[in-house]
């Protein structure tokens, strides 16, 4: 990557370039380990980052907790969603 590109991105981006593709890795991965059932290795693969001790270490920086935490987190979060759905659903009948 050329240095031009590199300023030139940073300086309209606000972010180094980078970054960005990092961030935007991680950002898939959230929404893989929210929908998918592929274990974590698999998805860190799948975005393109074969090293585990690199993509948690992304992770963390990133999304503020570890995959596995993201994962336990976000399936309690759509459970309680489920949940007052279903007693919202119920006490409107």
């Amino acid at each position: 990557m050329s240095k031009f590109f590199s300023k030139y991105f940073k300086k309209k981006a606000g972010i180094s370039f980078i970054d960005y593709v990092n961030r935007k890795r991680i950002a898939r991965a959230e929404r893989m380990l929210a929908a998918d059932k592929k274990n974590i290795t698999e998805i860190a693969i799948e975005i393109g980052i074969e090293n585990m001790a690199h993509f948690y270490e992304l992770f963390k920086r990133y999304a503020g907790c570890t995959p596995k935490q993201y994962k336990k987190n976000e399936r309690g979060a759509k459970s309680i969603i489920i949940i007052d759905q279903y007693i919202m659903g119920r006490h409107n009948k």
